[in-house]
């Protein structure tokens, strides 16, 4: 029926043409595509030439065409549809809506994300501060400096006192690789992006395209070889 109590009409129309569609191209037209798939029966260089679409692929096609649009026509029909311009109309509404919801889905999610990178970042932080009060109490347990290696190393820092300026721009250019080093490691996230409903509408209008009819054709000239290969294997077996 026309589905008005349905909250989601369009998003359900939609699932199903894509199953409806499936079912005809894989099992109502199997027949036609099997009475066909000769006329798309070429080598590979007839193709890379340039001579590979002829004219009576063509008139397949059209045929193709035809009843592709009596199929869509008959299913809106059974669906209690009156017209091609209703369903568009729904599915236009439908592909808004699941946009909308995408969109908060992936703010969402990238929200998540950016809690759980914080916490990561937060526990390494942590680790480091253990590290360095480790670090710490083992200090405190040495002995004192000695006092003449003290002089020692007034000493080495007056002799390089002229070079100050030099060691300086060392000192920057060590501190800045330094920093570089202990940059938080943030942990590579794989995030699913569902299929939108405005990519399964389009893979459904592709359906009439002669691009696709023309890859279905060749697909089948594929497996008819392959089907060949085999029978003769097995009559040679």
């Amino acid at each position: 029926g026309s589905g008005e109590e349905d909250p989601e009409p369009g998003y359900k129309l939609v699932t199903k043409l894509v199953a409806y569609t499936n079912k005809l191209l894989n099992i109502d037209l199997d027949e036609f595509f099997t009475n066909n798939y000769a006329a798309f029966d070429q080598e590979q260089e007839e193709l890379s030439g340039g001579s590979g679409e002829t004219l009576e692929q063509y008139e397949i096609f059209k045929t193709y065409e035809t009843i592709i649009q009596e199929k869509f026509e008959e299913f809106i029909r059974e669906e209690g549809y009156s017209s091609p311009k209703q369903v568009f109309k729904l599915v236009e509404d439908a592909c808004k809506k699941d946009k909308a919801r995408q969109e908060k889905y992936m703010k969402e999610v990238m929200e998540r994300i950016k809690v759980f990178q914080e916490a990561c970042f937060e526990q390494q932080t942590h680790s480091k501060e253990n590290k360095k009060a480790t670090e710490s109490k083992m200090e405190e347990t040495q002995d004192e400096v000695d006092e003449e290696l003290e002089n020692a190393l007034k000493d080495i820092e007056s002799k390089f006192e002229n070079e100050k300026g030099e060691e300086e721009s060392k000192d920057d250019d060590n501190s800045k690789e330094s920093s570089k080093k202990e940059l938080p490691i943030l942990v590579p996230m794989c995030v699913y992006m569902p299929q939108t409903l405005e990519q399964l509408v389009s893979s459904i209008l592709t359906v009439a395209d002669y691009q696709t009819f023309s890859g279905l054709m060749r697909a089948k000239v594929t497996q008819q070889r392959t089907i060949l290969k085999l029978q003769k294997m097995e009559m040679r077996a």
